[in-house]
């Protein structure tokens, strides 16, 4: 077992083709909606030196996704709602 709890920015994908993360997302036909990612460093991602990187503004607008009351498309459809990464 291997515990990460500092980001590195030498490891980045720029510098490290190899270093990478999987990331799922999929509605479901209930109105459900499941978000994984498959990272060891995702939680050191999320901020860097104070500011925004693309990984925490990934998790702000899943979690914003999710705490919306509107229900998911299901199907794999696009609803009104979605929101992509800027």
């Amino acid at each position: 077992m291997e515990d990460v709890t500092t980001a590195d920015s030498r490891q980045g994908g720029p510098d490290c083709a190899l270093v990478r993360s999987d990331v799922v997302f999929f509605e479901t036909s209930a109105g459900g909606a499941v978000f994984s990612v498959g990272s060891i460093a995702w939680c050191g991602a999320l901020r860097q030196a104070g500011a925004e990187t693309p990984v925490g503004r990934m998790t702000w607008n899943v979690l914003a996704r999710f705490l919306d009351q509107a229900p998911f498309a299901g199907h794999g459809g696009k609803n009104s709602h979605e929101r992509t990464l800027t």
